[in-house]
């Protein structure tokens, strides 16, 4: 059970106002994002994300002495001490150049996790255990939970992004398999899929800048091999049930 202290770190968050290493190599970097986003709210809000009723989020996996609960790439401490999350992980988490750099959420010291440079910088992810592994794998993300997942290159680089992704587990895997899918768009779940290069790249976003993205339920156990279900539900109006 929470403590009443990590109660207070997780009420934090709620009040904020910012919305095993992959060996491959990036060719085009993709554009930076602003800093600044809009208030998306972080803690867990069971109408926003159905599909996470009654599942374990990842951090329930990680002992609560492992949590680092992270606002703007500031770990708030149970004694009021406020250091950045580089420092609270301890080389467990947030390893590599600007790694948690303005990330809000809560990361597991499992050694995995925000590892790369740039992996989870200025994201926002509720929950994180042993995913984001690769530099900017989860930059710009805006994830509910993530468990064993987006392990690669920009592999869920701004994913959710002004949109909504509720949970990636163990799916995500290869160079861009989920960059900007969801951005501005809608995905519930990905589990066991989107695995290869640009396996599920723009999958429900959005064709421009600040345009509405399409809806795609849950991907499960698919669009495996490169390119798989790249752009699956692309542009606003575009709908898919479940990908299996």
């Amino acid at each position: 059970p929470a403590t009443s202290a990590n109660t207070e770190q997780l009420e934090l968050l709620s009040s904020t106002k910012k919305i095993k290493p992959y060996d491959d190599t990036r060719i085009n970097a993709p554009k930076e994002r602003p800093v600044d986003y809009v208030d998306i709210g972080i803690l867990f809000d069971e109408d926003r994300d159905s599909s996470l009723k009654n599942r374990h989020l990842a951090t329930e996996l990680c002992p609560i002495s492992e949590y680092v609960v992270c606002v703007k790439g500031m770990a708030i401490l149970p004694t009021g001490i406020v250091r950045s999350c580089y420092e609270e992980c301890d080389g467990k988490c947030c390893d590599g150049t600007k790694a948690c750099h303005l990330f809000t959420g809560v990361v597991c010291r499992d050694s995995v996790s925000c590892y790369g440079e740039k992996s989870c910088y200025n994201a926002t992810i509720f929950s994180l255990y042993k995913g984001c592994t690769g530099d900017k794998s989860c930059a710009y993300a805006n994830i509910t939970s993530v468990y064993a997942g987006c392990d690669g290159i920009e592999s869920c680089y701004s994913a959710g992004y002004l949109g909504h992704l509720s949970e990636v587990r163990e799916g995500c895997i290869g160079r861009e398999a989920c960059t900007y899918a969801a951005e501005y768009g809608q995905i519930s779940r990905i589990e066991n899929s989107c695995i290869g290069i640009e396996a599920c790249a723009y999958a429900a976003a959005g064709a421009a800048y600040y345009t509405q993205g399409g809806t795609i339920a849950n991907i499960y156990g698919s669009c495996i091999g490169e390119r798989a279900c790249e752009s699956a539900a692309y542009d606003y109006g575009s709908t898919i049930g479940n990908i299996v």
